[in-house]
């Protein structure tokens, strides 16, 4: 049980509630026009996505473990990993950013940092410490290249 929480989709999807939460207890203006808002709520979710999914055939390309908090089976360096150490959670971050737009309230700003701040200081340093561990110069070199975010 304890495994299940340590999973970030589920982290992602108590963020989503959460801002469903923030915007009914902390009521305010809407950050933008429902027009614009549903414009970007839509294309930070299909971009979000999109990430998401390259990311994810990559993985199963490259028959490599895509679970946090599991040992990585190979190193990912091509693609969108060229960009990015961390697309997946990356395109939790985007999509996070559109679901702020789709409530249109400032106050969900909250869980967008909230998911950063337990990726970047929990998820991410966790596999880094894996990854130099079974890839060793090679993760080094990688990550000398390509940045953690963007």
């Amino acid at each position: 049980m304890l495994h299940i929480l340590k999973l970030p989709p589920l982290h992602f999807v108590m963020c989503i509630l959460a801002m469903k939460f923030l915007k009914q207890l902390i009521p305010s203006q809407p950050l933008v026009s429902m027009q614009v808002s549903t414009i970007i709520w839509v294309a930070l979710s299909v971009f979000s996505l999109f990430i998401m999914l390259i990311s994810a055939f990559q993985f199963r390309h490259h028959q490599t473990n895509i679970e946090a908090f599991k040992e990585p089976n190979n190193l990912i360096t091509i693609g969108i990993y060229r960009i990015t150490r961390n697309p997946i959670y990356l395109g939790f971050l985007i999509a996070l950013l559109g679901a702020v737009f789709y409530f249109n309230q400032a106050s969900c700003f909250a869980c967008v940092i909230v998911f950063f701040i337990l990726a970047n200081n929990w998820y991410i340093p966790h596999e880094e410490r894996d990854a130099e561990r079974i890839f060793g110069s090679e993760f080094q070199k990688y990550k000398s290249r390509v940045r953690r975010w963007i």
